[in-house]
């Protein structure tokens, strides 16, 4: 109640929730969309030191290849208008930081039925980007050492002055 910040929070979280219950209309992405809507308005109404997000409509690709696409291009498109907000934003610029990373990879080539598979044990299914991006990190700097999906976490409390103690992982120190 003393918070001034208070309203524009509850307004905030409100907002998430709604998001968060819609239900899909069957649009492919749909869910992924949402994510990025509740995310841009968490990051932009609560500018919380930490926020993740999770998309996982990419996983159309086992069904439509055509669909998994759309779904890329739309997440690619809202994850940098979400950058852009940011850096727009006095009290987030030149202090936010993404990091982007995948569960796996995807088959090179489509199966019989024209979907895209991530279980063939190719170069392509077992390697992932990961992206980190901010003031904290090194401007369009290749990793060229080996970096496992482990290593986020580490490193992500690197950031944060955290040491991350049962994390099996290492610090991506190559980026920072």
């Amino acid at each position: 109640a003393v918070d001034p910040g208070a309203s524009g929070r509850a307004a905030v979280a409100r907002f998430v929730l709604e998001e968060l219950l819609r239900k899909d209309t069957g649009k492919p992405g749909e869910g992924d969309a949402r994510a990025l809507r509740a995310a841009s308005s968490v990051l932009l109404g609560a500018r919380p030191k930490f926020l993740c997000v999770m998309l996982r409509d990419a996983t159309i690709a086992n069904r439509s290849y055509k669909n998994y696409e759309e779904v890329l291009k739309r997440n690619d498109l809202a994850i940098g208008a979400l950058w852009d907000a940011a850096q727009k934003d006095p009290q987030l610029a030149n202090k936010t930081t993404f990091v982007v990373v995948s569960d796996h990879g995807r088959n090179r080539k489509l199966d019989a039925k024209g979907a895209l598979g991530y279980d063939d044990g190719t170069h392509d299914a077992t390697r992932v980007a990961l992206i980190f991006q901010g003031h904290r990190f090194k401007r369009k700097e290749t990793i060229r050492i080996a970096v496992n999906t482990i290593d986020v976490v580490p490193t992500i409390c690197h950031l944060f002055g955290i040491k991350a103690t049962t994390a099996k992982g290492k610090i991506v120190r190559t980026a920072l």
